[in-house]
C-alpha cells in the first residue's frame, strides 16, 4: 500500500461529530474507515485507462490516475460519509511539464560530466555515479513529498479538506542525512530514519484547521529492528514483516488529532500474506487482476483501522486549497505508477 493510500486510510475519521471512547469493535462497522467499491467497476475503469493510454502515448496517464482516485476515494467511507477527490488530469498534466523542464537540463548537464570524468578522469568516474545516484534520490525524495502535499490537498471529506504543510526540502534534508547514517551504520539508522520522516510528515498533516499529532521516537522500534534484523537470514527476510507489522501499530498508537487515537492491531503473517499474495495475483494475470489487489489491500487496512475518542466537528474550518499543479517528480519517477 502507497503512503498516500495509508495516510487516505488513516485521515477519515478526524470529522466526526462524536466517536464513542471505547475502541470500535466488530460490530460497528460504521466507525471504521470501510471500502465498499466493486473490483468488476474498477477493472473496466483500469481497462479503458490502458488502451487510452497506449493509444494516446502515455499522454493520457494523468487523466487515466485521476479517473482510478475518483473512484477509490469515492468509495472509502467513514461514518458512510464518503471521501472526496477534486484533483484533475491537467494538474498532474502540468505538473509533470514542469518537472520535465526542471529535469532535462540536470541529466543533460549529468551526461556532459560522465563524459568528462570517462575521458579525462576515469580513475574518478564513480565520484560522478555518486552525484548521479544522490542527485536521483534527492529528486524521488522531493517528488514523494510534493506528491503527497499535492494528494492531501485534493482530498475532502465532509466538504473539508486536508493539508500537507511543511517544505519538501527540509524532508529531503532529513532523509539525505538518514540516508548517509543508514548506510555509515550499515542499516541499523532504519528505524530512526523511517520515524524522523514520519513525524515530519505526520505532524504538519491537518485536516482543515485541526493538525495531526505524533510523538514516535526511532528508540522504541530500535530493539524489534534489530531482532527482525538478526532474524532476517535464517528466516529468509520474513522476519522483516514482522518488523513492518510492529511498525504499523507502532505508528497508529503514537498518532492524534483532535483528541482522536488510533490503533492497528495487524501481525506480520497477516503484513506478508497480504503482500505476498498479492504480488503473486498481479504476476500470474500479468497485472489484470490489480483492481482486485485494490479491493484487498484497503479492506485488509479499513477492517484493521481501530478510532477512539471524541472531535467537535463545529471547531474545523476549510483549509487553503494547496499547489495548483502536483506530482511532476513523482510522475517523471513512475511514483503513481499503480494509480494512487
Amino acid at each position: 500500500m502507497t503512503d498516500a493510500t495509508f495516510s487516505a486510510a488513516m485521515t477519515p475519521p478526524l470529522g466526526a461529530d462524536h466517536i464513542a471512547a471505547k475502541a470500535p469493535g466488530p460490530k460497528e462497522p460504521g466507525r471504521r474507515v470501510r471500502y465498499d467499491g466493486r473490483s468488476l467497476d474498477l477493472f473496466w475503469i483500469y481497462l479503458k485507462n490502458l488502451v487510452l493510454t497506449f493509444v494516446t502515448l502515455g499522454i493520457y496517464r494523468f487523466w487515466a490516475t485521476t479517473r482510478i482516485r475518483r473512484f477509490i476515494w469515492s468509495h472509502l467511507r467513514f461514518l458512510d460519509e464518503p471521501f472526496e477527490y477534486v484533483g484533475t488530469g491537467k494538474e498532474l498534466f502540468l505538473g509533470f511539464l514542469k518537472a520535465m523542464l526542471a529535469l532535462i537540463p540536470i541529466f543533460i548537464g549529468l551526461g556532459v560530466l560522465d563524459f568528462l570524468f570517462f575521458q579525462f578522469l576515469p580513475e574518478f568516474y564513480w565520484a560522478s555515479e555518486l552525484l548521479r545516484f544522490t542527485i536521483i534520490m534527492s529528486l524521488i525524495y522531493l517528488g514523494t513529498y510534493a506528491a503527497q502535499r499535492y494528494r492531501m490537498s485534493r482530498t475532502l471529506w465532509r466538504g473539508i479538506r486536508f493539508q500537507q504543510a511543511g517544505s519538501a526540502w527540509v524532508y529531503l534534508g532529513l532523509a539525505m542525512r538518514g540516508l548517509l547514517l543508514t548506510v555509515l551504520t550499515l542499516g541499523l539508522y532504519t528505524p530512526f530514519v523511517n520515524v524522523r520522516l514520519k513525524s515530519y510528515e505526520m505532524n504538519n498533516l491537518s485536516f482543515g484547521s485541526q493538525p495531526f499529532a505524533f510523538d514516535g521516537q526511532g528508540k522504541d522500534l530500535f530493539k524489534p529492528f534489530l531482532i527482525a534484523w538478526a532474524l532476517a537470514l535464517p528466516t529468509l527476510f520474513l522476519s522483516m514483516f514482522w518488523f513492518a507489522a510492529r511498525s504499523y501499530r507502532y505508528y497508529a498508537s503514537r498518532l492524534s488529532v483532535a483528541g482522536l487515537r488510533f490503533a492497528m492491531p495487524v501481525t506480520g503473517l497477516q503484513v506478508a500474506w497480504l503482500q505476498i499474495s498479492n504480488l503473486l495475483l498481479l504476476v500470474v494475470s500479468l497485472g489484470l487482476l490489480y483492481p482486485v489487489v485494490v479491493r484487498r489491500t484497503l479492506d485488509f487496512w479499513c477492517q484493521n483501522l481501530a478510532v477512539e475518542g471524541a472531535v467537535d466537528f463545529k471547531k474545523i474550518s476549510q483549509a487553503e486549497q494547496g499547489p495548483k499543479t502536483g506530482e511532476g517528480l513523482a510522475s517523471y519517477f513512475g511514483m503513481d505508477a499503480v494509480g494512487v
